[in-house]
């Protein structure tokens, strides 16, 4: 039975029934140990002459190995973790955390395993900086003899090459390509909302709209456009999901004006370009997906 099947099946277990299963494992059956001890760590339950050699393993480890404990099999590594951490804190350390710079912002502290889910994910390139606490300085990744050739997500390398591999020609590119013009488009409704947020007061006074609330509502869209626009480009997520609803409401507000102001083509040019936004935003949307790493083993 694999690993997670096994702590699926100890989930379930009361105390009582999982003191009992603790007190029948095999000295030798280190796996089981394992799990058993994971599954009452988690419950905050004793654990004392359960995982004899797994602990005595884990104790006999050096600090700065315990530190680097993600190196370990990923299907001892929830436990291991946990265990290590515990004795960690017995001895008064925690483990050493990793810091890097990508397009000027500091990002940390992280994991070891983080850092190497962040390179293989291709949030940091070759060019960005890390650092390790305890280094005198920071260094190019490509220079980190630690972090350039990871060797916790070579499996999933692999796994994302072949993918590669495999996708529809140009994809990618339309992707990309589609999130740019998104970001450019959105950029470029800046001058427009200044021109409106002249214009609208005093053409609001002469109509059924009023004129507080439309002025709000230019001045809210002219605030919101450029850190939008580059929100998109950097491919946030919150700036796809705020531009989709922000997206809607000016167009309802532009079809309002356009009635108003008996079909205005300067209104209406500016609805077909919010109409285009939403199209591109709707048809790349994995590109503001957040990819979490799930392990397959």
């Amino acid at each position: 039975m694999a690993f997670s099947e096994k702590d699926n099946v100890l989930r379930t277990l009361d105390d009582a029934s999982l003191i009992e299963a603790a007190a029948r494992v095999e000295n030798k059956n280190v796996l089981h140990q394992v799990v058993l001890g994971d599954e009452m760590l988690r419950r905050k339950m004793p654990v004392t002459g359960l995982m004899r050699k797994y602990e005595s393993l884990v104790r006999s480890l050096e600090t700065r190995d315990l530190r680097y404990i993600d190196r370990y099999d990923y299907a001892f590594a929830v436990a291991t973790v946990r265990c290590a951490d515990h004795e960690l804190n017995r001895r008064g350390v925690r483990r050493l955390q990793w810091y890097f710079l990508h397009d000027g912002h500091q990002e940390g502290p992280l994991s070891r395993k983080d850092m190497e889910e962040a390179v293989a994910q291709g949030q940091i390139v070759n060019e960005d900086l890390v650092w390790k606490e305890g280094e005198a300085e920071w260094v190019r990744l490509d220079e980190c003899s630690a972090l350039s050739t990871p060797y916790f997500f070579d499996e999933v390398r692999e796994e994302r090459k072949s993918v590669n591999i495999n996708r529809p020609a140009g994809r990618q590119d339309s992707a990309s390509a589609g999130v740019i013009a998104a970001g450019i488009m959105q950029l470029m409704s800046f001058p427009f909302w200044l021109i409106a947020l002249i214009i609208v007061p005093f053409g609001s006074i002469s109509t059924s709209l009023g004129m507080v609330l439309p002025t709000i509502f230019a001045a809210s869209a002219f605030l919101m456009s450029i850190p939008l626009g580059v929100g998109i480009l950097l491919r946030k997520h919150w700036a796809y999901s705020l531009k989709i609803g922000s997206g809607v409401l000016i167009i309802v507000w532009l079809l309002a004006r356009i009635i108003v102001d008996d079909g205005s083509m300067f209104w209406m040019m500016y609805i077909l370009a919010e109409v285009v936004i939403l199209v591109l935003l709707f048809s790349i949307k994995e590109a503001f997906n957040t990819q979490v790493y799930e392990s397959t083993h």
